[in-house]
């Protein structure tokens, strides 16, 4: 019950009911025909779309009787407050019955059954008097609909009421379609029987958790109905899942959120004004969004002109689960998650999938890094310059680590002069990346092909184009580039101008061989908008021969809840792969496990 029907029902219940009490109208609403807001005159919701105002004192029409000369103004509403301040239903229904007066019609009705019996009339009472009113000022006065009537009528011509209207009888018993306690138990039981995760980047935000991807409400309906005998509808089963903060994974094409918050706000304004201003706030993000892609294009057909320019574009795709079963009993259990870093080559088209499990690395900013540092270390002596291009993900591509790393890549590699990390529009990231994600998506749901291990991710994605090149990533290849930074560089929040530096705000950064420490950066990209500059240098003399250390030192453990389940799987799983599963790590136990695949909001770790 909610905190709004508790507190008209306290105030219902209470002993004595002020004016203020009866014809105030209250910040909340409540639902449902009886509830205490109807009963004292109050504003209350009977439906979603139907809300029901405070019922006003009705100036009275004109009628045969001259009813609206009878009672004054402030009769009427001495009248209304006495009537609504019993509270209660059954004792206004006793009210009108008393007001309402049954004859027998003096005509015979024998000729014609079909003609009414009886007549009512209709009277008002003021300082203990009746007068008589007709039909319809009788309904604005009391503010009653004529169903109301008709059914105090109904009961007053009936001889065993003897004149007593009977208390309503609805409520008093338990709804045959009511859930009962076990019934929802059970539905709640298998809800939490389903692994769930927080989310990697907002779990310092929101208390929600998230089932795996591939399932979504009616499927997981699908598979309560399959394991639990005498189910309960879908929609009782759908109103249960909604009283959780629990939530499915996003689809892979999501919509930009500011662009859905502008055209919402389009949508709701009124003034012309503010309109424009909002339709023009609109039109600079799309043109920016459009103005990224068409830099990006431009820097493809480059690299396709000069040989010396490579660019790319990179983006990690979301965590494959492993063994990747058909089996219902797959969404029951906690996979071990397996990693893609695709760095896409714009001009041969051809994409480096870089593949490890969680075991090996996590997916950081130092696992990013050392996916592109390794590449980068792998192009030909003739590459002087490459141009990469990423989302704005603040945890993995935008950092201080990714700078450390790039920095690096000057320092080892012979000819690669100058390097430029640029960043598209937040919501409007589309990579061909995500082209080379989608093809291993579709190739998985239509290939038989079983993924029990790893290492089948990699024949998979090999598999799924010739351009695709695999490499599996080994735990000695992960670089810690924070400590990098911290040893050789000194991070500094303004420029050489004293301007503050806002991550937040960069779209375009630029390293070079000669300028080792000097960071240079835009906040568009621009190519006529000048280089803003960022000194890391360190203030100390500082030994600038350091190489990067390992990021790990051994194999990374799981979870117990998860490692059960993985071990719970090998029934499904060929023997021989066995042993990998169960010599892998395990160490502490957690409820709720974190997902880093979850809400990849590009800017809200800013």
């Amino acid at each position: 019950m909610g905190k709004a029907l508790e507190s008209n029902i306290n105030n219902f219940d209470s002993p004595g009911l002020n004016e203020a009490d009866i014809f105030s109208t209250p910040t909340e609403l409540v639902k449902r025909s009886k509830t205490p807001g109807r009963n004292i005159n109050k504003e209350y919701k009977k439906s979603i779309s139907n809300c029901m105002t405070d019922i006003n004192v009705c100036v009275l029409g004109e009628c045969r009787m001259k009813c609206k000369t009878k009672i004054s103004e402030e009769q009427q509403t001495s009248l209304l407050r006495s009537y609504y301040s019993t509270g209660d239903y059954s004792s206004r229904r006793q009210i009108l019955s008393n007001l309402i007066e049954v004859q027998h019609k003096k005509t015979s009705t024998l000729a014609n059954p079909n003609k009414r019996e009886y007549v009512y009339i209709y009277h008002f009472e003021t300082n203990g008097e009746k007068t008589k009113v007709c039909k319809k000022c009788f309904l604005q006065l009391y503010g009653e609909t004529e169903q109301r009537i008709k059914t105090v009528c109904k009961y007053k011509i009936k001889q065993e009421y003897g004149g007593v209207i009977p208390d309503d009888r609805r409520g008093q018993r338990v709804p045959i379609n009511k859930l009962t306690i076990e019934k929802h138990n059970e539905v709640l039981n298998f809800i939490n029987s389903i692994p769930k995760y927080e989310s990697h980047y907002s779990r310092r935000h929101t208390t929600k958790l998230y089932f795996q991807r591939g399932l979504n409400l009616a499927s997981l309906y699908r598979l309560y109905t399959e394991n639990i005998s005498n189910p309960v509808s879908e929609t009782k089963f759908q109103e249960i899942f909604k009283t959780l903060d629990i939530k499915f994974k996003k689809p892979q094409l999501d919509l930009c959120t500011q662009c859905e918050i502008l055209k919402e706000k389009i949508k709701n304004t009124e003034n012309i004004e503010e309109k424009a201003e909002i339709k023009l706030q609109l039109q600079k993000h799309h043109d920016a969004a459009d103005f990224a892609y068409a830099c990006k294009k431009r820097d493809k057909e480059l690299s396709l002109q000069d040989k010396s320019v490579k660019m790319f574009s990179f983006d990690l795709q979301q965590c494959l689960p492993t063994p990747y079963l058909k089996a219902s009993i797959f969404f029951y259990k906690r996979p071990l998650w397996t990693f893609n870093l695709t760095i896409h080559d714009g001009a041969t088209n051809k994409a480096n999938c870089y593949i490890w499990h969680e075991t090996i690395a996590k997916r950081g900013a130092n696992d990013i890094g050392s996916c592109i540092y390794k590449c980068l270390l792998g192009l030909p002596n003739n590459i002087k310059h490459v141009i990469l291009y990423s989302d704005s993900c603040t945890g993995q591509n935008r950092n201080s680590f990714i700078c450390a790393m790039f920095l690096k890549v000057l320092e080892d590699h012979p000819t690669i002069e100058m390097i430029d990390h640029k960043f598209l529009v937040v919501g409007h990231t589309h990579l061909e990346c995500d082209t080379v994600h989608a093809q291993i998506e579709k190739k998985k749901r239509n290939s038989s092909v079983s993924i029990q291990h790893p290492h089948d991710w990699s024949n998979l994605i090999a598999a799924t184009n010739k351009k695709y090149i695999t490499q599996d990533m080994k735990q000695e290849d992960f670089y810690n580039f924070h400590a990098l930074m911290k040893d050789k560089y000194t991070w500094r929040s303004n420029n050489t101008n004293g301007e503050k530096f806002e991550w937040k705000l960069v779209r375009w950064l630029r390293y070079a061989k000669k300028e080792p420490g000097l960071i240079r950066y835009k906040y568009s990209l621009d190519m006529d908008d000048s280089f803003k500059e960022l000194n890391i240098s360190a203030r100390r003399k500082r030994n600038q021969n350091i190489e990067p250390s390992k990021c790990y030192t051994g194999p990374l453990p799981i979870s117990v809840n998860k490692n059960r389940d993985l071990l719970d799987m090998l029934p499904l799983i060929k023997p021989e792969l066995h042993n990998f599963y169960q010599n892998i790590k395990v160490e502490g136990q957690h409820e709720v496990e974190i997902d880093s695949d979850l809400d990849e909001i590009e800017e809200n770790n800013l």
